[in-house]
């Protein structure tokens, strides 16, 4: 044996050395592992941070607007009275419309009006003639009366003249009451014919109405007018829009809950770097339409909502815009958070060290939402370990955390 390392000892010494190196590896490694410390564990973080806000497109509209659609029954397009852009005040006449058909019959009122009038005049005339006649038999009564009241009682031919004046007057008495009567008569024909005079007046002044008539503004506003060569029925002739303006825009039910009126909202033309300022001031209870999995409207699938944003400055109808809502929670990763029977738990990242956090939390659509128990700008590591511990000590493997920049590593030390 003596003989062997005599003659081997260079290569003994090789051996020990290589068996040595080997130990003091495996010493190192047993104690930089133990405790369950890992070097290069690969943990991430993830800084805390409000929900991406949502985004809608949406479309300048008026707030108000009133259409005047052409009605056939009415007749023709006579004159337009204003001009497209014009703007124009409540009771102002925007168009006329002519009623050829309507023409016969005015003509028709004409004839009975111009009849009419001249049956009045008859019995006008009539009435006339017997106020007349009456005035002269109540003459002749009145000067037969006087000379029958001037005769002498001594005259020996008293009796006999009393007896003729009687007469007389018994004969002008009948010729005043039948002139009463015919005027009685002759009234009565005259309020008969000035009635049937004004009822055929009025009916004229109707049909006189319809042959041309007036289309007026019922709002304030500016009037949109369009070409008459590009009329149909569904187009109006003559659009009174408000000079104020809201912004439409569309959500669907999965973010119907997230709108609120009052709600402050971004508005940004699309292609304009320009932000506007908005808020919420109605949004719809019934859906426009159902959208199915081709894009289409379909019995089943989502639905869709209007609502609408008046814009702290004016917005040129009809102009395409997107706006934007902050949604005001904080969003985290689901593997982020440790869920048992007593609740949610993370692990925040403070000065070095780990910090085991009970948490309340919502799903929603996929998405954790914290709604108690964290901040925005915390760190969160990003994938939560049950082995953690609460104060146990980690270091960022790749520098300074600088705020919590999502994406880092860490790795556990020891306690």
């Amino acid at each position: 044996m003596k003989k062997f390392f005599a003659k081997n000892k260079k290569l003994v010494i090789i051996i020990s050395a290589v068996v040595l190196f080997v130990l003091i590896v495996v010493g190192v490694l047993f104690f930089k592992n133990k405790g369950k410390n890992v070097e290069d564990a690969g943990y991430e973080i993830y800084e805390v941070k409000q929900a991406e806000p949502l985004t809608f497109k949406g479309t300048s509209i008026p707030q108000n607007q009133t259409s005047y659609f052409l009605d056939a029954t009415q007749g023709k397009i006579g004159q337009v009275m204003v001009k497209n852009g014009q703007e124009v005040k409540t009771g102002e006449v925007l168009y006329t419309l002519q009623n050829d058909e309507q023409q016969e019959a005015v003509e028709t009122q004409k004839s009975g009006v111009n009849k009419s009038s001249v049956a009045l005049e008859g019995a006008q005339a009539e009435l006339n003639n017997a106020v007349r006649k009456r005035d002269v038999a109540q003459g002749n009564l009145n000067k037969v009366t006087q000379k029958l009241n001037s005769l002498s009682k001594d005259s020996e031919e008293y009796q006999a003249q009393v007896n003729e004046l009687n007469g007389q007057v018994d004969l002008a008495k009948q010729e005043v009451d039948t002139a009463n009567d015919a005027i009685n008569q002759a009234e009565r024909a005259v309020r008969s014919g000035e009635i049937d005079l004004s009822d055929l007046q009025s009916a004229l002044e109707r049909a006189q109405e319809k042959v041309t008539t007036s289309v007026v503004a019922k709002t304030d506003g500016v009037a949109l007018v369009q070409e008459i060569t590009k009329l149909d029925g569904s187009t109006p002739l003559v659009k009174i829009v408000d000079k104020e303006v809201n912004v439409q825009g569309e959500v669907s039910e999965f973010d119907y809950s997230s709108l609120a009126v009052g709600q402050k909202v971004e508005i940004a033309r699309i292609g304009s770097e320009k932000k506007i300022s908005g808020e919420i001031v109605s949004i719809d209870r019934v859906p426009t339409a159902s959208v199915g999995a081709d894009g289409g409207a379909a019995s089943t699938g989502s639905s869709n909502y209007h609502f609408n944003v008046k814009p702290a400055e004016f917005i040129q109808y009809g102009y395409n815009v997107q706006m934007s809502l902050p949604v005001n929670k904080l969003v985290i990763p689901q593997e982020a958070v440790l869920e048992d029977d007593k609740g949610a738990t993370v692990f925040v990242y403070k000065d070095g060290k780990l910090e085991r956090r009970k948490i309340e939390i919502e799903k929603k659509d996929g998405t954790v939402i914290a709604t108690k128990g964290l901040k925005e700008g915390e760190v969160l590591i990003r994938t939560a370990d049950p082995s953690f511990k609460d104060g146990q000590e980690i270091k960022v493997s790749n520098g300074d955390l600088s705020g919590g920049v999502s994406g880092q590593k860490v790795t556990t030390v020891n306690d």
